[in-house]
């Protein structure tokens, strides 16, 4: 399973002199594709939520993290970023071969939230990247309401 706490600690360390956001988003890309498949085969999940993150520096780090991820995916689709919601798709040499860190996150002032999931195969489309646990449900939505999923998943 991945840990949260290991990208904390990543977040957390001292930074180099030398340091950028580009290379620490790569070392926690890396960090999840190292990551040993579960024995049950389904996709490892990682959330991390500025509002639960209690390292300062971790928590001013995410909204940059989330853009240079942004950015970072949105060259590798050929595409527009968008800095403040959306999904992306990386693929990494993992524990035993490639494997695919999907996402999603929000990036806005009071909401900074990251979903990462680890997969041993591509994505067949947007939908399974967002199947799954719900991971934005609209502010009013109770966590059994299926239209605030569905609404969210289906865009």
């Amino acid at each position: 399973m991945i840990s949260n706490q290991n990208i904390i600690e990543i977040l957390s360390a001292p930074l180099s002199e030398d340091w950028s956001i580009e290379a620490l988003a790569e070392q926690i890309l890396s960090a999840i594709a190292a990551q040993s498949p579960t024995a049950s085969g389904s996709p490892n999940v990682l959330v991390l939520d500025a509002a639960t993150v209690a390292d300062r520096q971790a928590r001013r780090l995410l909204r940059p993290l989330l853009a240079c991820l942004a950015h970072k995916s949105a060259r590798e689709r050929g595409e527009s970023p968008n800095l403040y919601e959306d999904r992306f798709v990386f693929e990494r040499p993992g524990y035993a071969g490639p494997v695919w860190i999907l996402g999603e996150f929000k990036n806005m002032p009071g909401r900074v939230r990251i979903v990462f999931r680890m997969s041993g195969s591509p994505p067949q489309n947007q939908e399974t990247m967002t199947s799954g646990p719900n991971i934005f449900l609209r502010a009013d939505a109770r966590p059994d309401d299926s239209t605030a999923a569905n609404m969210n998943a289906n865009g």
